[in-house]
């Protein structure tokens, strides 16, 4: 079944059309046990508002690299380059 509600973007590396996952900076595991730990929770909670304040960022679910949305010239170059297409659509040759 499609899902209409995400978008689809372009993985940098591996050429595949995906549908990024939002990641923050630095590391879950380090924020938990910073948080779990008994005189650690300032630095859990420093460390929670630092990995927030950076931003989310959208990787390749396959690879974990970057993407970039469909409609940028490097997107463009690369999917007549690798002759991409995107489902659904038909070229005009």
């Amino acid at each position: 079944m499609p899902d209409y509600g995400r978008k689809v973007e372009l993985c940098s590396s591996c050429h595949s059309l995906v549908h990024p996952v939002q990641r923050h900076r630095g590391s879950g595991w380090i924020e938990a046990i910073l948080w779990l730990s008994l005189f650690l929770w300032i630095g859990g909670l420093l460390y929670s508002i630092w990995r927030r304040s950076g931003g989310a960022f959208y990787d390749c679910p396959k690879c974990g690299k970057e993407t970039m949305p469909l409609n940028t010239p490097a997107a463009t170059y690369i999917m007549e380059r690798e002759k991409i297409r995107i489902p659904g659509t038909y070229a005009i040759d």
